[in-house]
């Protein structure tokens, strides 16, 4: 999904819009979240669509290209990036009460799960997805995203532009091992997530 072009004209070149959560923020989270983003020049929009099946089982926020292009070049700020992180880690703590829709039988039915943010960035040929536990601590949390950057970073050198086709990474850990940060493509990420299945 793109952002779409009203929701950043004559406001700030780089841009995140995050899906579903919107409800779940008062009127004064939603300000305060908006004050320290716009502080460092990242606008924010808000949009509902309703639950849809997906393979991350997540809530998503997506970035636009500008603002993907200033994190894997390692170009943004450290003030900037912090203030991402802030953004995030506190959607996060709105996911841990979010009932979650199984689509994995033939009957939908409600039920809690473990629940993700997928942080979308895309630019060329290349799309990241960062997905980030509501099972880790604050801390683990603050640790896992200075990861995730590196790693993002490290695609911007070596990987990234060197492709000739589309390709999609994720960025992705342990449940239980935060520590253990790992990036596979989505062909590996799905065959893994297909193995975690058949030993259920």
């Amino acid at each position: 999904m793109e952002i779409q072009e009203q929701n950043t004209a004559n406001k700030f070149e780089n841009a995140i819009m995050v899906e579903n959560l919107s409800k779940c923020l008062s009127n004064d989270e939603r300000e305060e979240i908006e004050k320290i983003l716009h502080s460092n020049n990242i606008d924010i929009a808000f949009h509902e669509t309703g639950p849809k099946a997906s393979l991350f089982d997540a809530i998503t926020i997506f970035f636009n290209e500008p603002l993907t292009k200033m994190i894997i070049n390692g170009l943004l700020s450290s003030s900037a990036y912090d203030a991402i992180k802030f953004v995030v880690l506190c959607f996060l703590g709105k996911l841990k009460n979010i009932f979650h829709i199984s689509f994995g039988s033939k009957k939908r039915e409600n039920k809690k799960k473990t629940s993700h943010l997928d942080l979308r960035l895309k630019t060329g040929n290349a799309e990241v997805n960062v997905l980030i536990s509501s099972n880790f601590t604050h801390e683990q949390n603050l640790e896992y995203m200075d990861k995730a950057r590196e790693i993002m970073i490290e695609l911007g050198k070596t990987r990234i532009p060197q492709l000739q086709t589309y390709e999609i990474y994720v960025i992705d850990s342990d449940d239980d091992k935060p520590e253990l940060i790992k990036v596979m493509t989505m062909v590996q990420y799905a065959k893994e997530q297909r193995k975690k299945q058949q030993r259920k």
